[in-house]
């Protein structure tokens, strides 16, 4: 596998993140709703899950245009 696909599967996996941080903003406040966890407690909750989500995603864009930089010129 060339290297420079690395950088094109490293920007894959945070087009998955993003879908992930999608479905932490719509299904996670149903499901803290159904278990009777209280509001403020699940705005935490959701706020440090996109935290991570956003942080993971930023880190593996970055990953992937090094990747795509470093080895621009190889065939």
């Amino acid at each position: 596998m060339k290297k420079k696909n690395i950088g094109f599967i490293l920007f894959g996996a945070a087009g998955g993140e993003l879908l992930s941080i999608f479905a932490s903003l719509f299904m996670f406040p149903r499901y803290y709703e159904q278990i009777g966890m209280p509001t403020s407690v699940s705005r935490i909750a959701i706020i440090s899950i996109l935290t991570v989500s956003i942080v993971v995603s930023i880190v593996l864009v970055c990953a992937g245009v090094i990747v795509l930089i470093k080895f621009r010129k190889e065939d």
